[in-house]
């Protein structure tokens, strides 16, 4: 496969960068009377359609943070090392304010959830009358089947239960 030149180069980095074609071949340099047919010429090209469908996964692979980012950016909040306020007119300056603790928190919480550290301290189970009902029944039925003594070992083997 022929190597691009820097035209068709330009061309495909602006037709990724949401360029209409005909204004990707004007920018890239084709002439303004030419530009319309020029860039429907390009885009049909092998060479153009790879560099352009390597452009188009990359940009994918750029949109999405991936986890060390999301890592990063959580650290970086924790840390109060955010800028995060802009000032001035025409050039906008950004300076750093003090990020409030309960912020500096959820970014502790929600790191902590990433690496496995963060687990819920507690679980509350309903019973409806229904399986409260099915639960005792069920357990008079196995009592009549079963020996006091053997009921007596499972409830040995059970855990507690503390409410």
């Amino acid at each position: 496969m022929s190597r691009l030149t820097d035209r068709q180069r330009i061309f495909c980095e602006n037709l990724n960068r949401g360029m209409s074609a005909t204004e990707a071949a004007r920018e890239a340099g084709y002439g303004e009377a030419y530009a319309n047919r020029e860039a429907n010429r390009l885009v049909d090209k092998p060479q153009v359609k790879a560099y352009l469908d390597e452009l188009r996964a990359d940009s994918r692979t750029q949109a999405v943070a991936d986890g060390t980012e999301i890592r990063e950016y959580l650290t970086s909040v924790l840390r109060d090392k955010v800028k995060d306020v802009a000032t001035g007119g025409k050039e906008l300056e950004f300076i750093h304010t003090p990020m409030p603790a309960s912020e500096r928190t959820k970014a502790a919480q929600e790191l902590a959830k990433l690496d496995g550290h963060y687990a819920p301290t507690r679980v509350d189970v309903k019973l409806t009358e229904y399986s409260r009902d099915w639960l005792k029944q069920s357990l008079a039925v196995i009592g009549r089947h079963v020996t006091p003594e053997t009921l007596r070992q499972i409830a040995a083997e059970l855990p507690r239960f503390e409410p």
